[in-house]
């Protein structure tokens, strides 16, 4: 006995269902799972977010500007010697 091409049809489209329905349930369960962080992790940890966010700028910016200093400054009085430049 095989199965006509409709029933195959009607089987996948009740496994997808099933299947949906499944995920939806499972999805249900692990949001119950969720903890939530108090109100003072939340700050102490976007106050660590902060902080680190305003170092690393430091430091990056304290190291393009000795670079900048470093390798543009002395093409820049070069050229300037030479006579290249803006407004020359």
């Amino acid at each position: 006995m095989s199965t006509t091409q409709p029933e195959k049809q009607e089987e996948k489209k009740h496994s997808l269902v099933t299947g949906v329905g499944q995920f939806l349930k499972e999805v249900a369960i692990e949001h119950r799972k969720i903890t939530w962080p108090d109100r003072k992790q939340v700050l102490r940890e976007t106050r660590s977010v902060l902080f680190l966010v305003t170092a690393i700028t430091l430091v990056v910016l304290g190291i393009d500007w000795v670079l900048g200093n470093l390798i543009f400054g002395p093409l820049d009085h070069w050229a300037k010697m030479l006579g290249a430049g803006v407004g020359h």
